[in-house]
């Protein structure tokens, strides 16, 4: 069983639940919300790490190009969103409880900017999917 598949959908709940979370607390300013938004981000980042790293370890060793330059995006993707969702969390982590309105809104624009890359990396793999069969076992008979 490849475990790509298996991790992949934690950090895409996790990370637009912490989208949601910060879009509540632009208008409701709780401890639980802010720590659910915590959890959501630090646990969503945490599983996009083995997401992608999952996903390097089961790149087919030959493709086709079509399904290569969907690959090369996917992964491009994958690596900015490490970056980006790391840096959020410690953003996050690091002005945890001194947050003001002006801040709240820069990062609700932060996480849905995040959300739109997440979106985007996962239309890719749904096409290497669901298109080329990559990571199927019909994938050996597209790529002949």
């Amino acid at each position: 069983m490849q475990l790509h598949p298996a991790i992949v959908h934690f950090p895409i709940a996790l990370l637009c639940m912490a989208a949601v979370l910060r879009v509540i607390l632009l208008w409701s300013v709780r401890p639980w919300i802010e720590a659910a938004l915590r959890l959501c981000l630090w646990t969503g980042t945490l599983t996009l790490a083995a997401a992608v790293l999952s996903g390097q370890s089961s790149i087919p060793s030959e493709l086709p190009q079509g399904p290569a330059i969907v690959l090369e995006k996917h992964q491009r993707l994958g690596f900015t969103l490490l970056l980006w969702y790391g840096f959020l969390s410690l953003w996050e982590l690091a002005r945890s409880g001194r947050i003001r309105r002006g801040e709240r809104v820069i990062l609700v624009i932060a996480h849905l900017a995040g959300v739109i890359l997440l979106l985007l990396t996962a239309l890719y793999g749904g096409i290497l999917v669901y298109d080329f069969g990559v990571g199927t076992k019909v994938f050996p008979r597209v790529a002949e």
